[in-house]
């Protein structure tokens, strides 16, 4: 799904939503590039410790442990492949 779906998708939502009398949370990560340097344990720990909200810190931990990727070239998609850290 790229950007403009995704952001169709959310507005329906929002607005199916909002006339129902509903609500929703959104959390937006670009996560392109983000921390890729960062050792990813001593920046969950610093999380911790700052009192990040443990769902939070849960989901972070999540997203880098299960991050995949797929190669797409000449028209085809590879399988996908976890991602690690070098």
């Amino acid at each position: 799904m790229g950007c403009s779906e995704a952001l169709l998708a959310y507005y329906a939502t929002v607005e199916t939503s909002l006339s129902r009398r509903g609500y929703r949370v959104a959390i937006f990560l670009d996560l392109k590039a983000a921390f890729d340097t960062v050792n990813h344990g001593a920046l969950l720990s610093l999380l911790e410790l700052s009192m990040t909200p443990f769902p939070l810190c849960k989901i972070i931990k999540y997203v880098y442990q299960n991050s995949s990727c797929t190669v797409f070239a000449n028209g085809e998609c590879g399988e996908p492949f976890k991602l690690r850290k070098a």
